[in-house]
């Protein structure tokens, strides 16, 4: 989906203009015009009156941006538009402090073009921009005509998680004198694949994708021959289903993000609220599939992962995803509980206990304790938050699941392959936020 806004006429220079070079951030393969920054001869900016006579010293548009990004004020020459002056404003502020940056096209010190934000308002709830890490001038979509790469990077209100970086994406569109932005599945892929560190990593997202085949549909096609493959491979994952009056649930995901799916199968059974889970992943010859081994012993419960989405912490150094579960195990009047760190790392189910918690009713009272992983004790609250502890340090996500519910494989083979891959596709692509 693209938004587009219209061309604002602006009104008189204020200001004299001299050039002074400062280059953009340009990753390898930096296309002429990706030039210098245009600056005011006495403070460095650019004077704008928007012809309300609200043009502030600093040479800002006080009434509609804050003052102007010196170091993100690039001179260069776009098509159609000849040499234009891209500028940056900080967030116009407001109470919430939830304002978001701001970008202009100038000629002569007129503002030409304000290039679409994020939202209608420019307003971004529970976000707060921290600055622009990089701007481009490149053709990223192949159209013959240079396109406009920013990276910002932004923080969570009232969180002291790290922050992120997040890609914007302007194109001409089509024989208009205008820029739209891209907010359709390149943008998702980018930031999904954390290719948003830095142009070069931008453009590298930007290649992976089209070697995927998404704009031509191959991508998906792969998908759906994968889908595909899961149904005829039904006897083997929902041959697991072997117990009379358990109610069986399956989901389709993609835990490690290497292209290759995996066909979950859980079951809670009995009164003491045992799980058990089966994986199976496409191979990497995509012609079958492999059951997936896990760390955690015969017997023994599993991660409660039948759940519609949980914490995920990722680890780019690593390239794993940590997925945070709850484990529960009723004995009576007790229960055992314990937070669990589940991750597929090189075609294996890791399962890591973070902390425990025993909780013992008796004589109409309820006796918790709480310890980590090492047995010293903590208090609940602490309990509640020992994924933030442990990996604080990562990127914080969310991972959300469609399951679905069957009592044997017979069940699945009755209602046919196309119902089934229907059913099937559709749980990954709530998975992957594809719908």
């Amino acid at each position: 989906m693209k938004r587009k806004l219209t061309i604002l006429s602006l009104a008189v220079l204020l200001g004299l203009m001299s050039g002074c070079a400062k280059k953009a951030e340009i990753g390898a393969g930096a296309q002429d015009g990706s030039s210098a920054a245009a600056k005011n001869s006495s403070e460095g900016l650019i004077k704008i009156d928007d012809g309300s006579g609200n043009t502030g010293d600093d040479g800002t548009q006080q009434e509609t941006t804050g003052k102007q990004i010196e170091d993100q004020t690039f001179d260069v020459t776009l098509d159609g538009w000849g040499e234009v002056t891209f500028a940056a404003f900080l967030p116009k502020e407001n109470e919430a402090g939830d304002g978001d940056v701001y970008f202009k096209l100038l000629k002569d010190g007129k503002a030409l073009f304000d290039l679409p934000g994020m939202t209608e308002d420019n307003r971004r709830p529970s976000l707060k921009f921290v600055k622009v890490a990089a701007v481009s001038f490149k053709d990223y979509n192949g159209d013959g005509k240079k396109d406009i790469i920013i990276i910002n990077e932004y923080s969570r209100q009232g969180s002291t998680e790290p922050g992120y970086n997040e890609v914007r994406l302007y194109t001409q569109a089509g024989g208009k004198k205008e820029f739209s932005l891209e907010q359709g599945s390149l943008t998702e892929f980018l930031q999904k694949n954390h290719y948003n560190g830095s142009i070069n990593l931008v453009m590298e997202g930007i290649a992976r994708y089209k070697s995927e085949n998404m704009e031509s549909g191959i991508q998906r096609n792969n998908i759906e021959k994968q889908i595909e493959l899961l149904a005829d491979s039904v006897e083997l994952w929902a041959g697991t289903m072997n117990s009379e009056g358990i109610d069986y649930f399956f989901t389709v995901t993609d835990m490690d993000r290497n292209g290759r799916l995996e066909l979950i199968v859980s079951s809670c059974q009995g009164t003491g609220l045992y799980t058990y889970s089966d994986y199976f992943e496409v191979n990497d010859t995509f012609d079958g599939l492999t059951a997936v081994e896990g760390n955690r012993m015969e017997g023994h419960s599993e991660a409660d992962i039948i759940v519609d989405s949980t914490p995920v912490y990722y680890d780019a150094q690593n390239k794993v995803y940590y997925y945070i579960y709850d484990d529960i195990i009723r004995n009576g009047k007790e229960y055992y509980e314990n937070k669990r760190a589940v991750s597929l790392e090189n075609g294996k189910i890791v399962q890591n206990d973070l902390a425990y918690k025993t909780t013992v009713f008796e004589n109409e009272k309820q006796m918790t304790d709480c310890t980590d992983r090492e047995g010293k004790n903590i208090t609940a609250d602490q309990y509640d938050g020992i994924a933030d502890t442990v990996y604080g340090s990562l990127e914080k996500q969310k991972a959300v699941f469609s399951w679905n519910r069957a009592e044997s494989m017979r069940e699945l083979q009755q209602m046919g392959k196309e119902k089934l891959c229907g059913m099937l596709l559709d749980s990954y692509s709530k998975f992957t936020g594809e719908q």
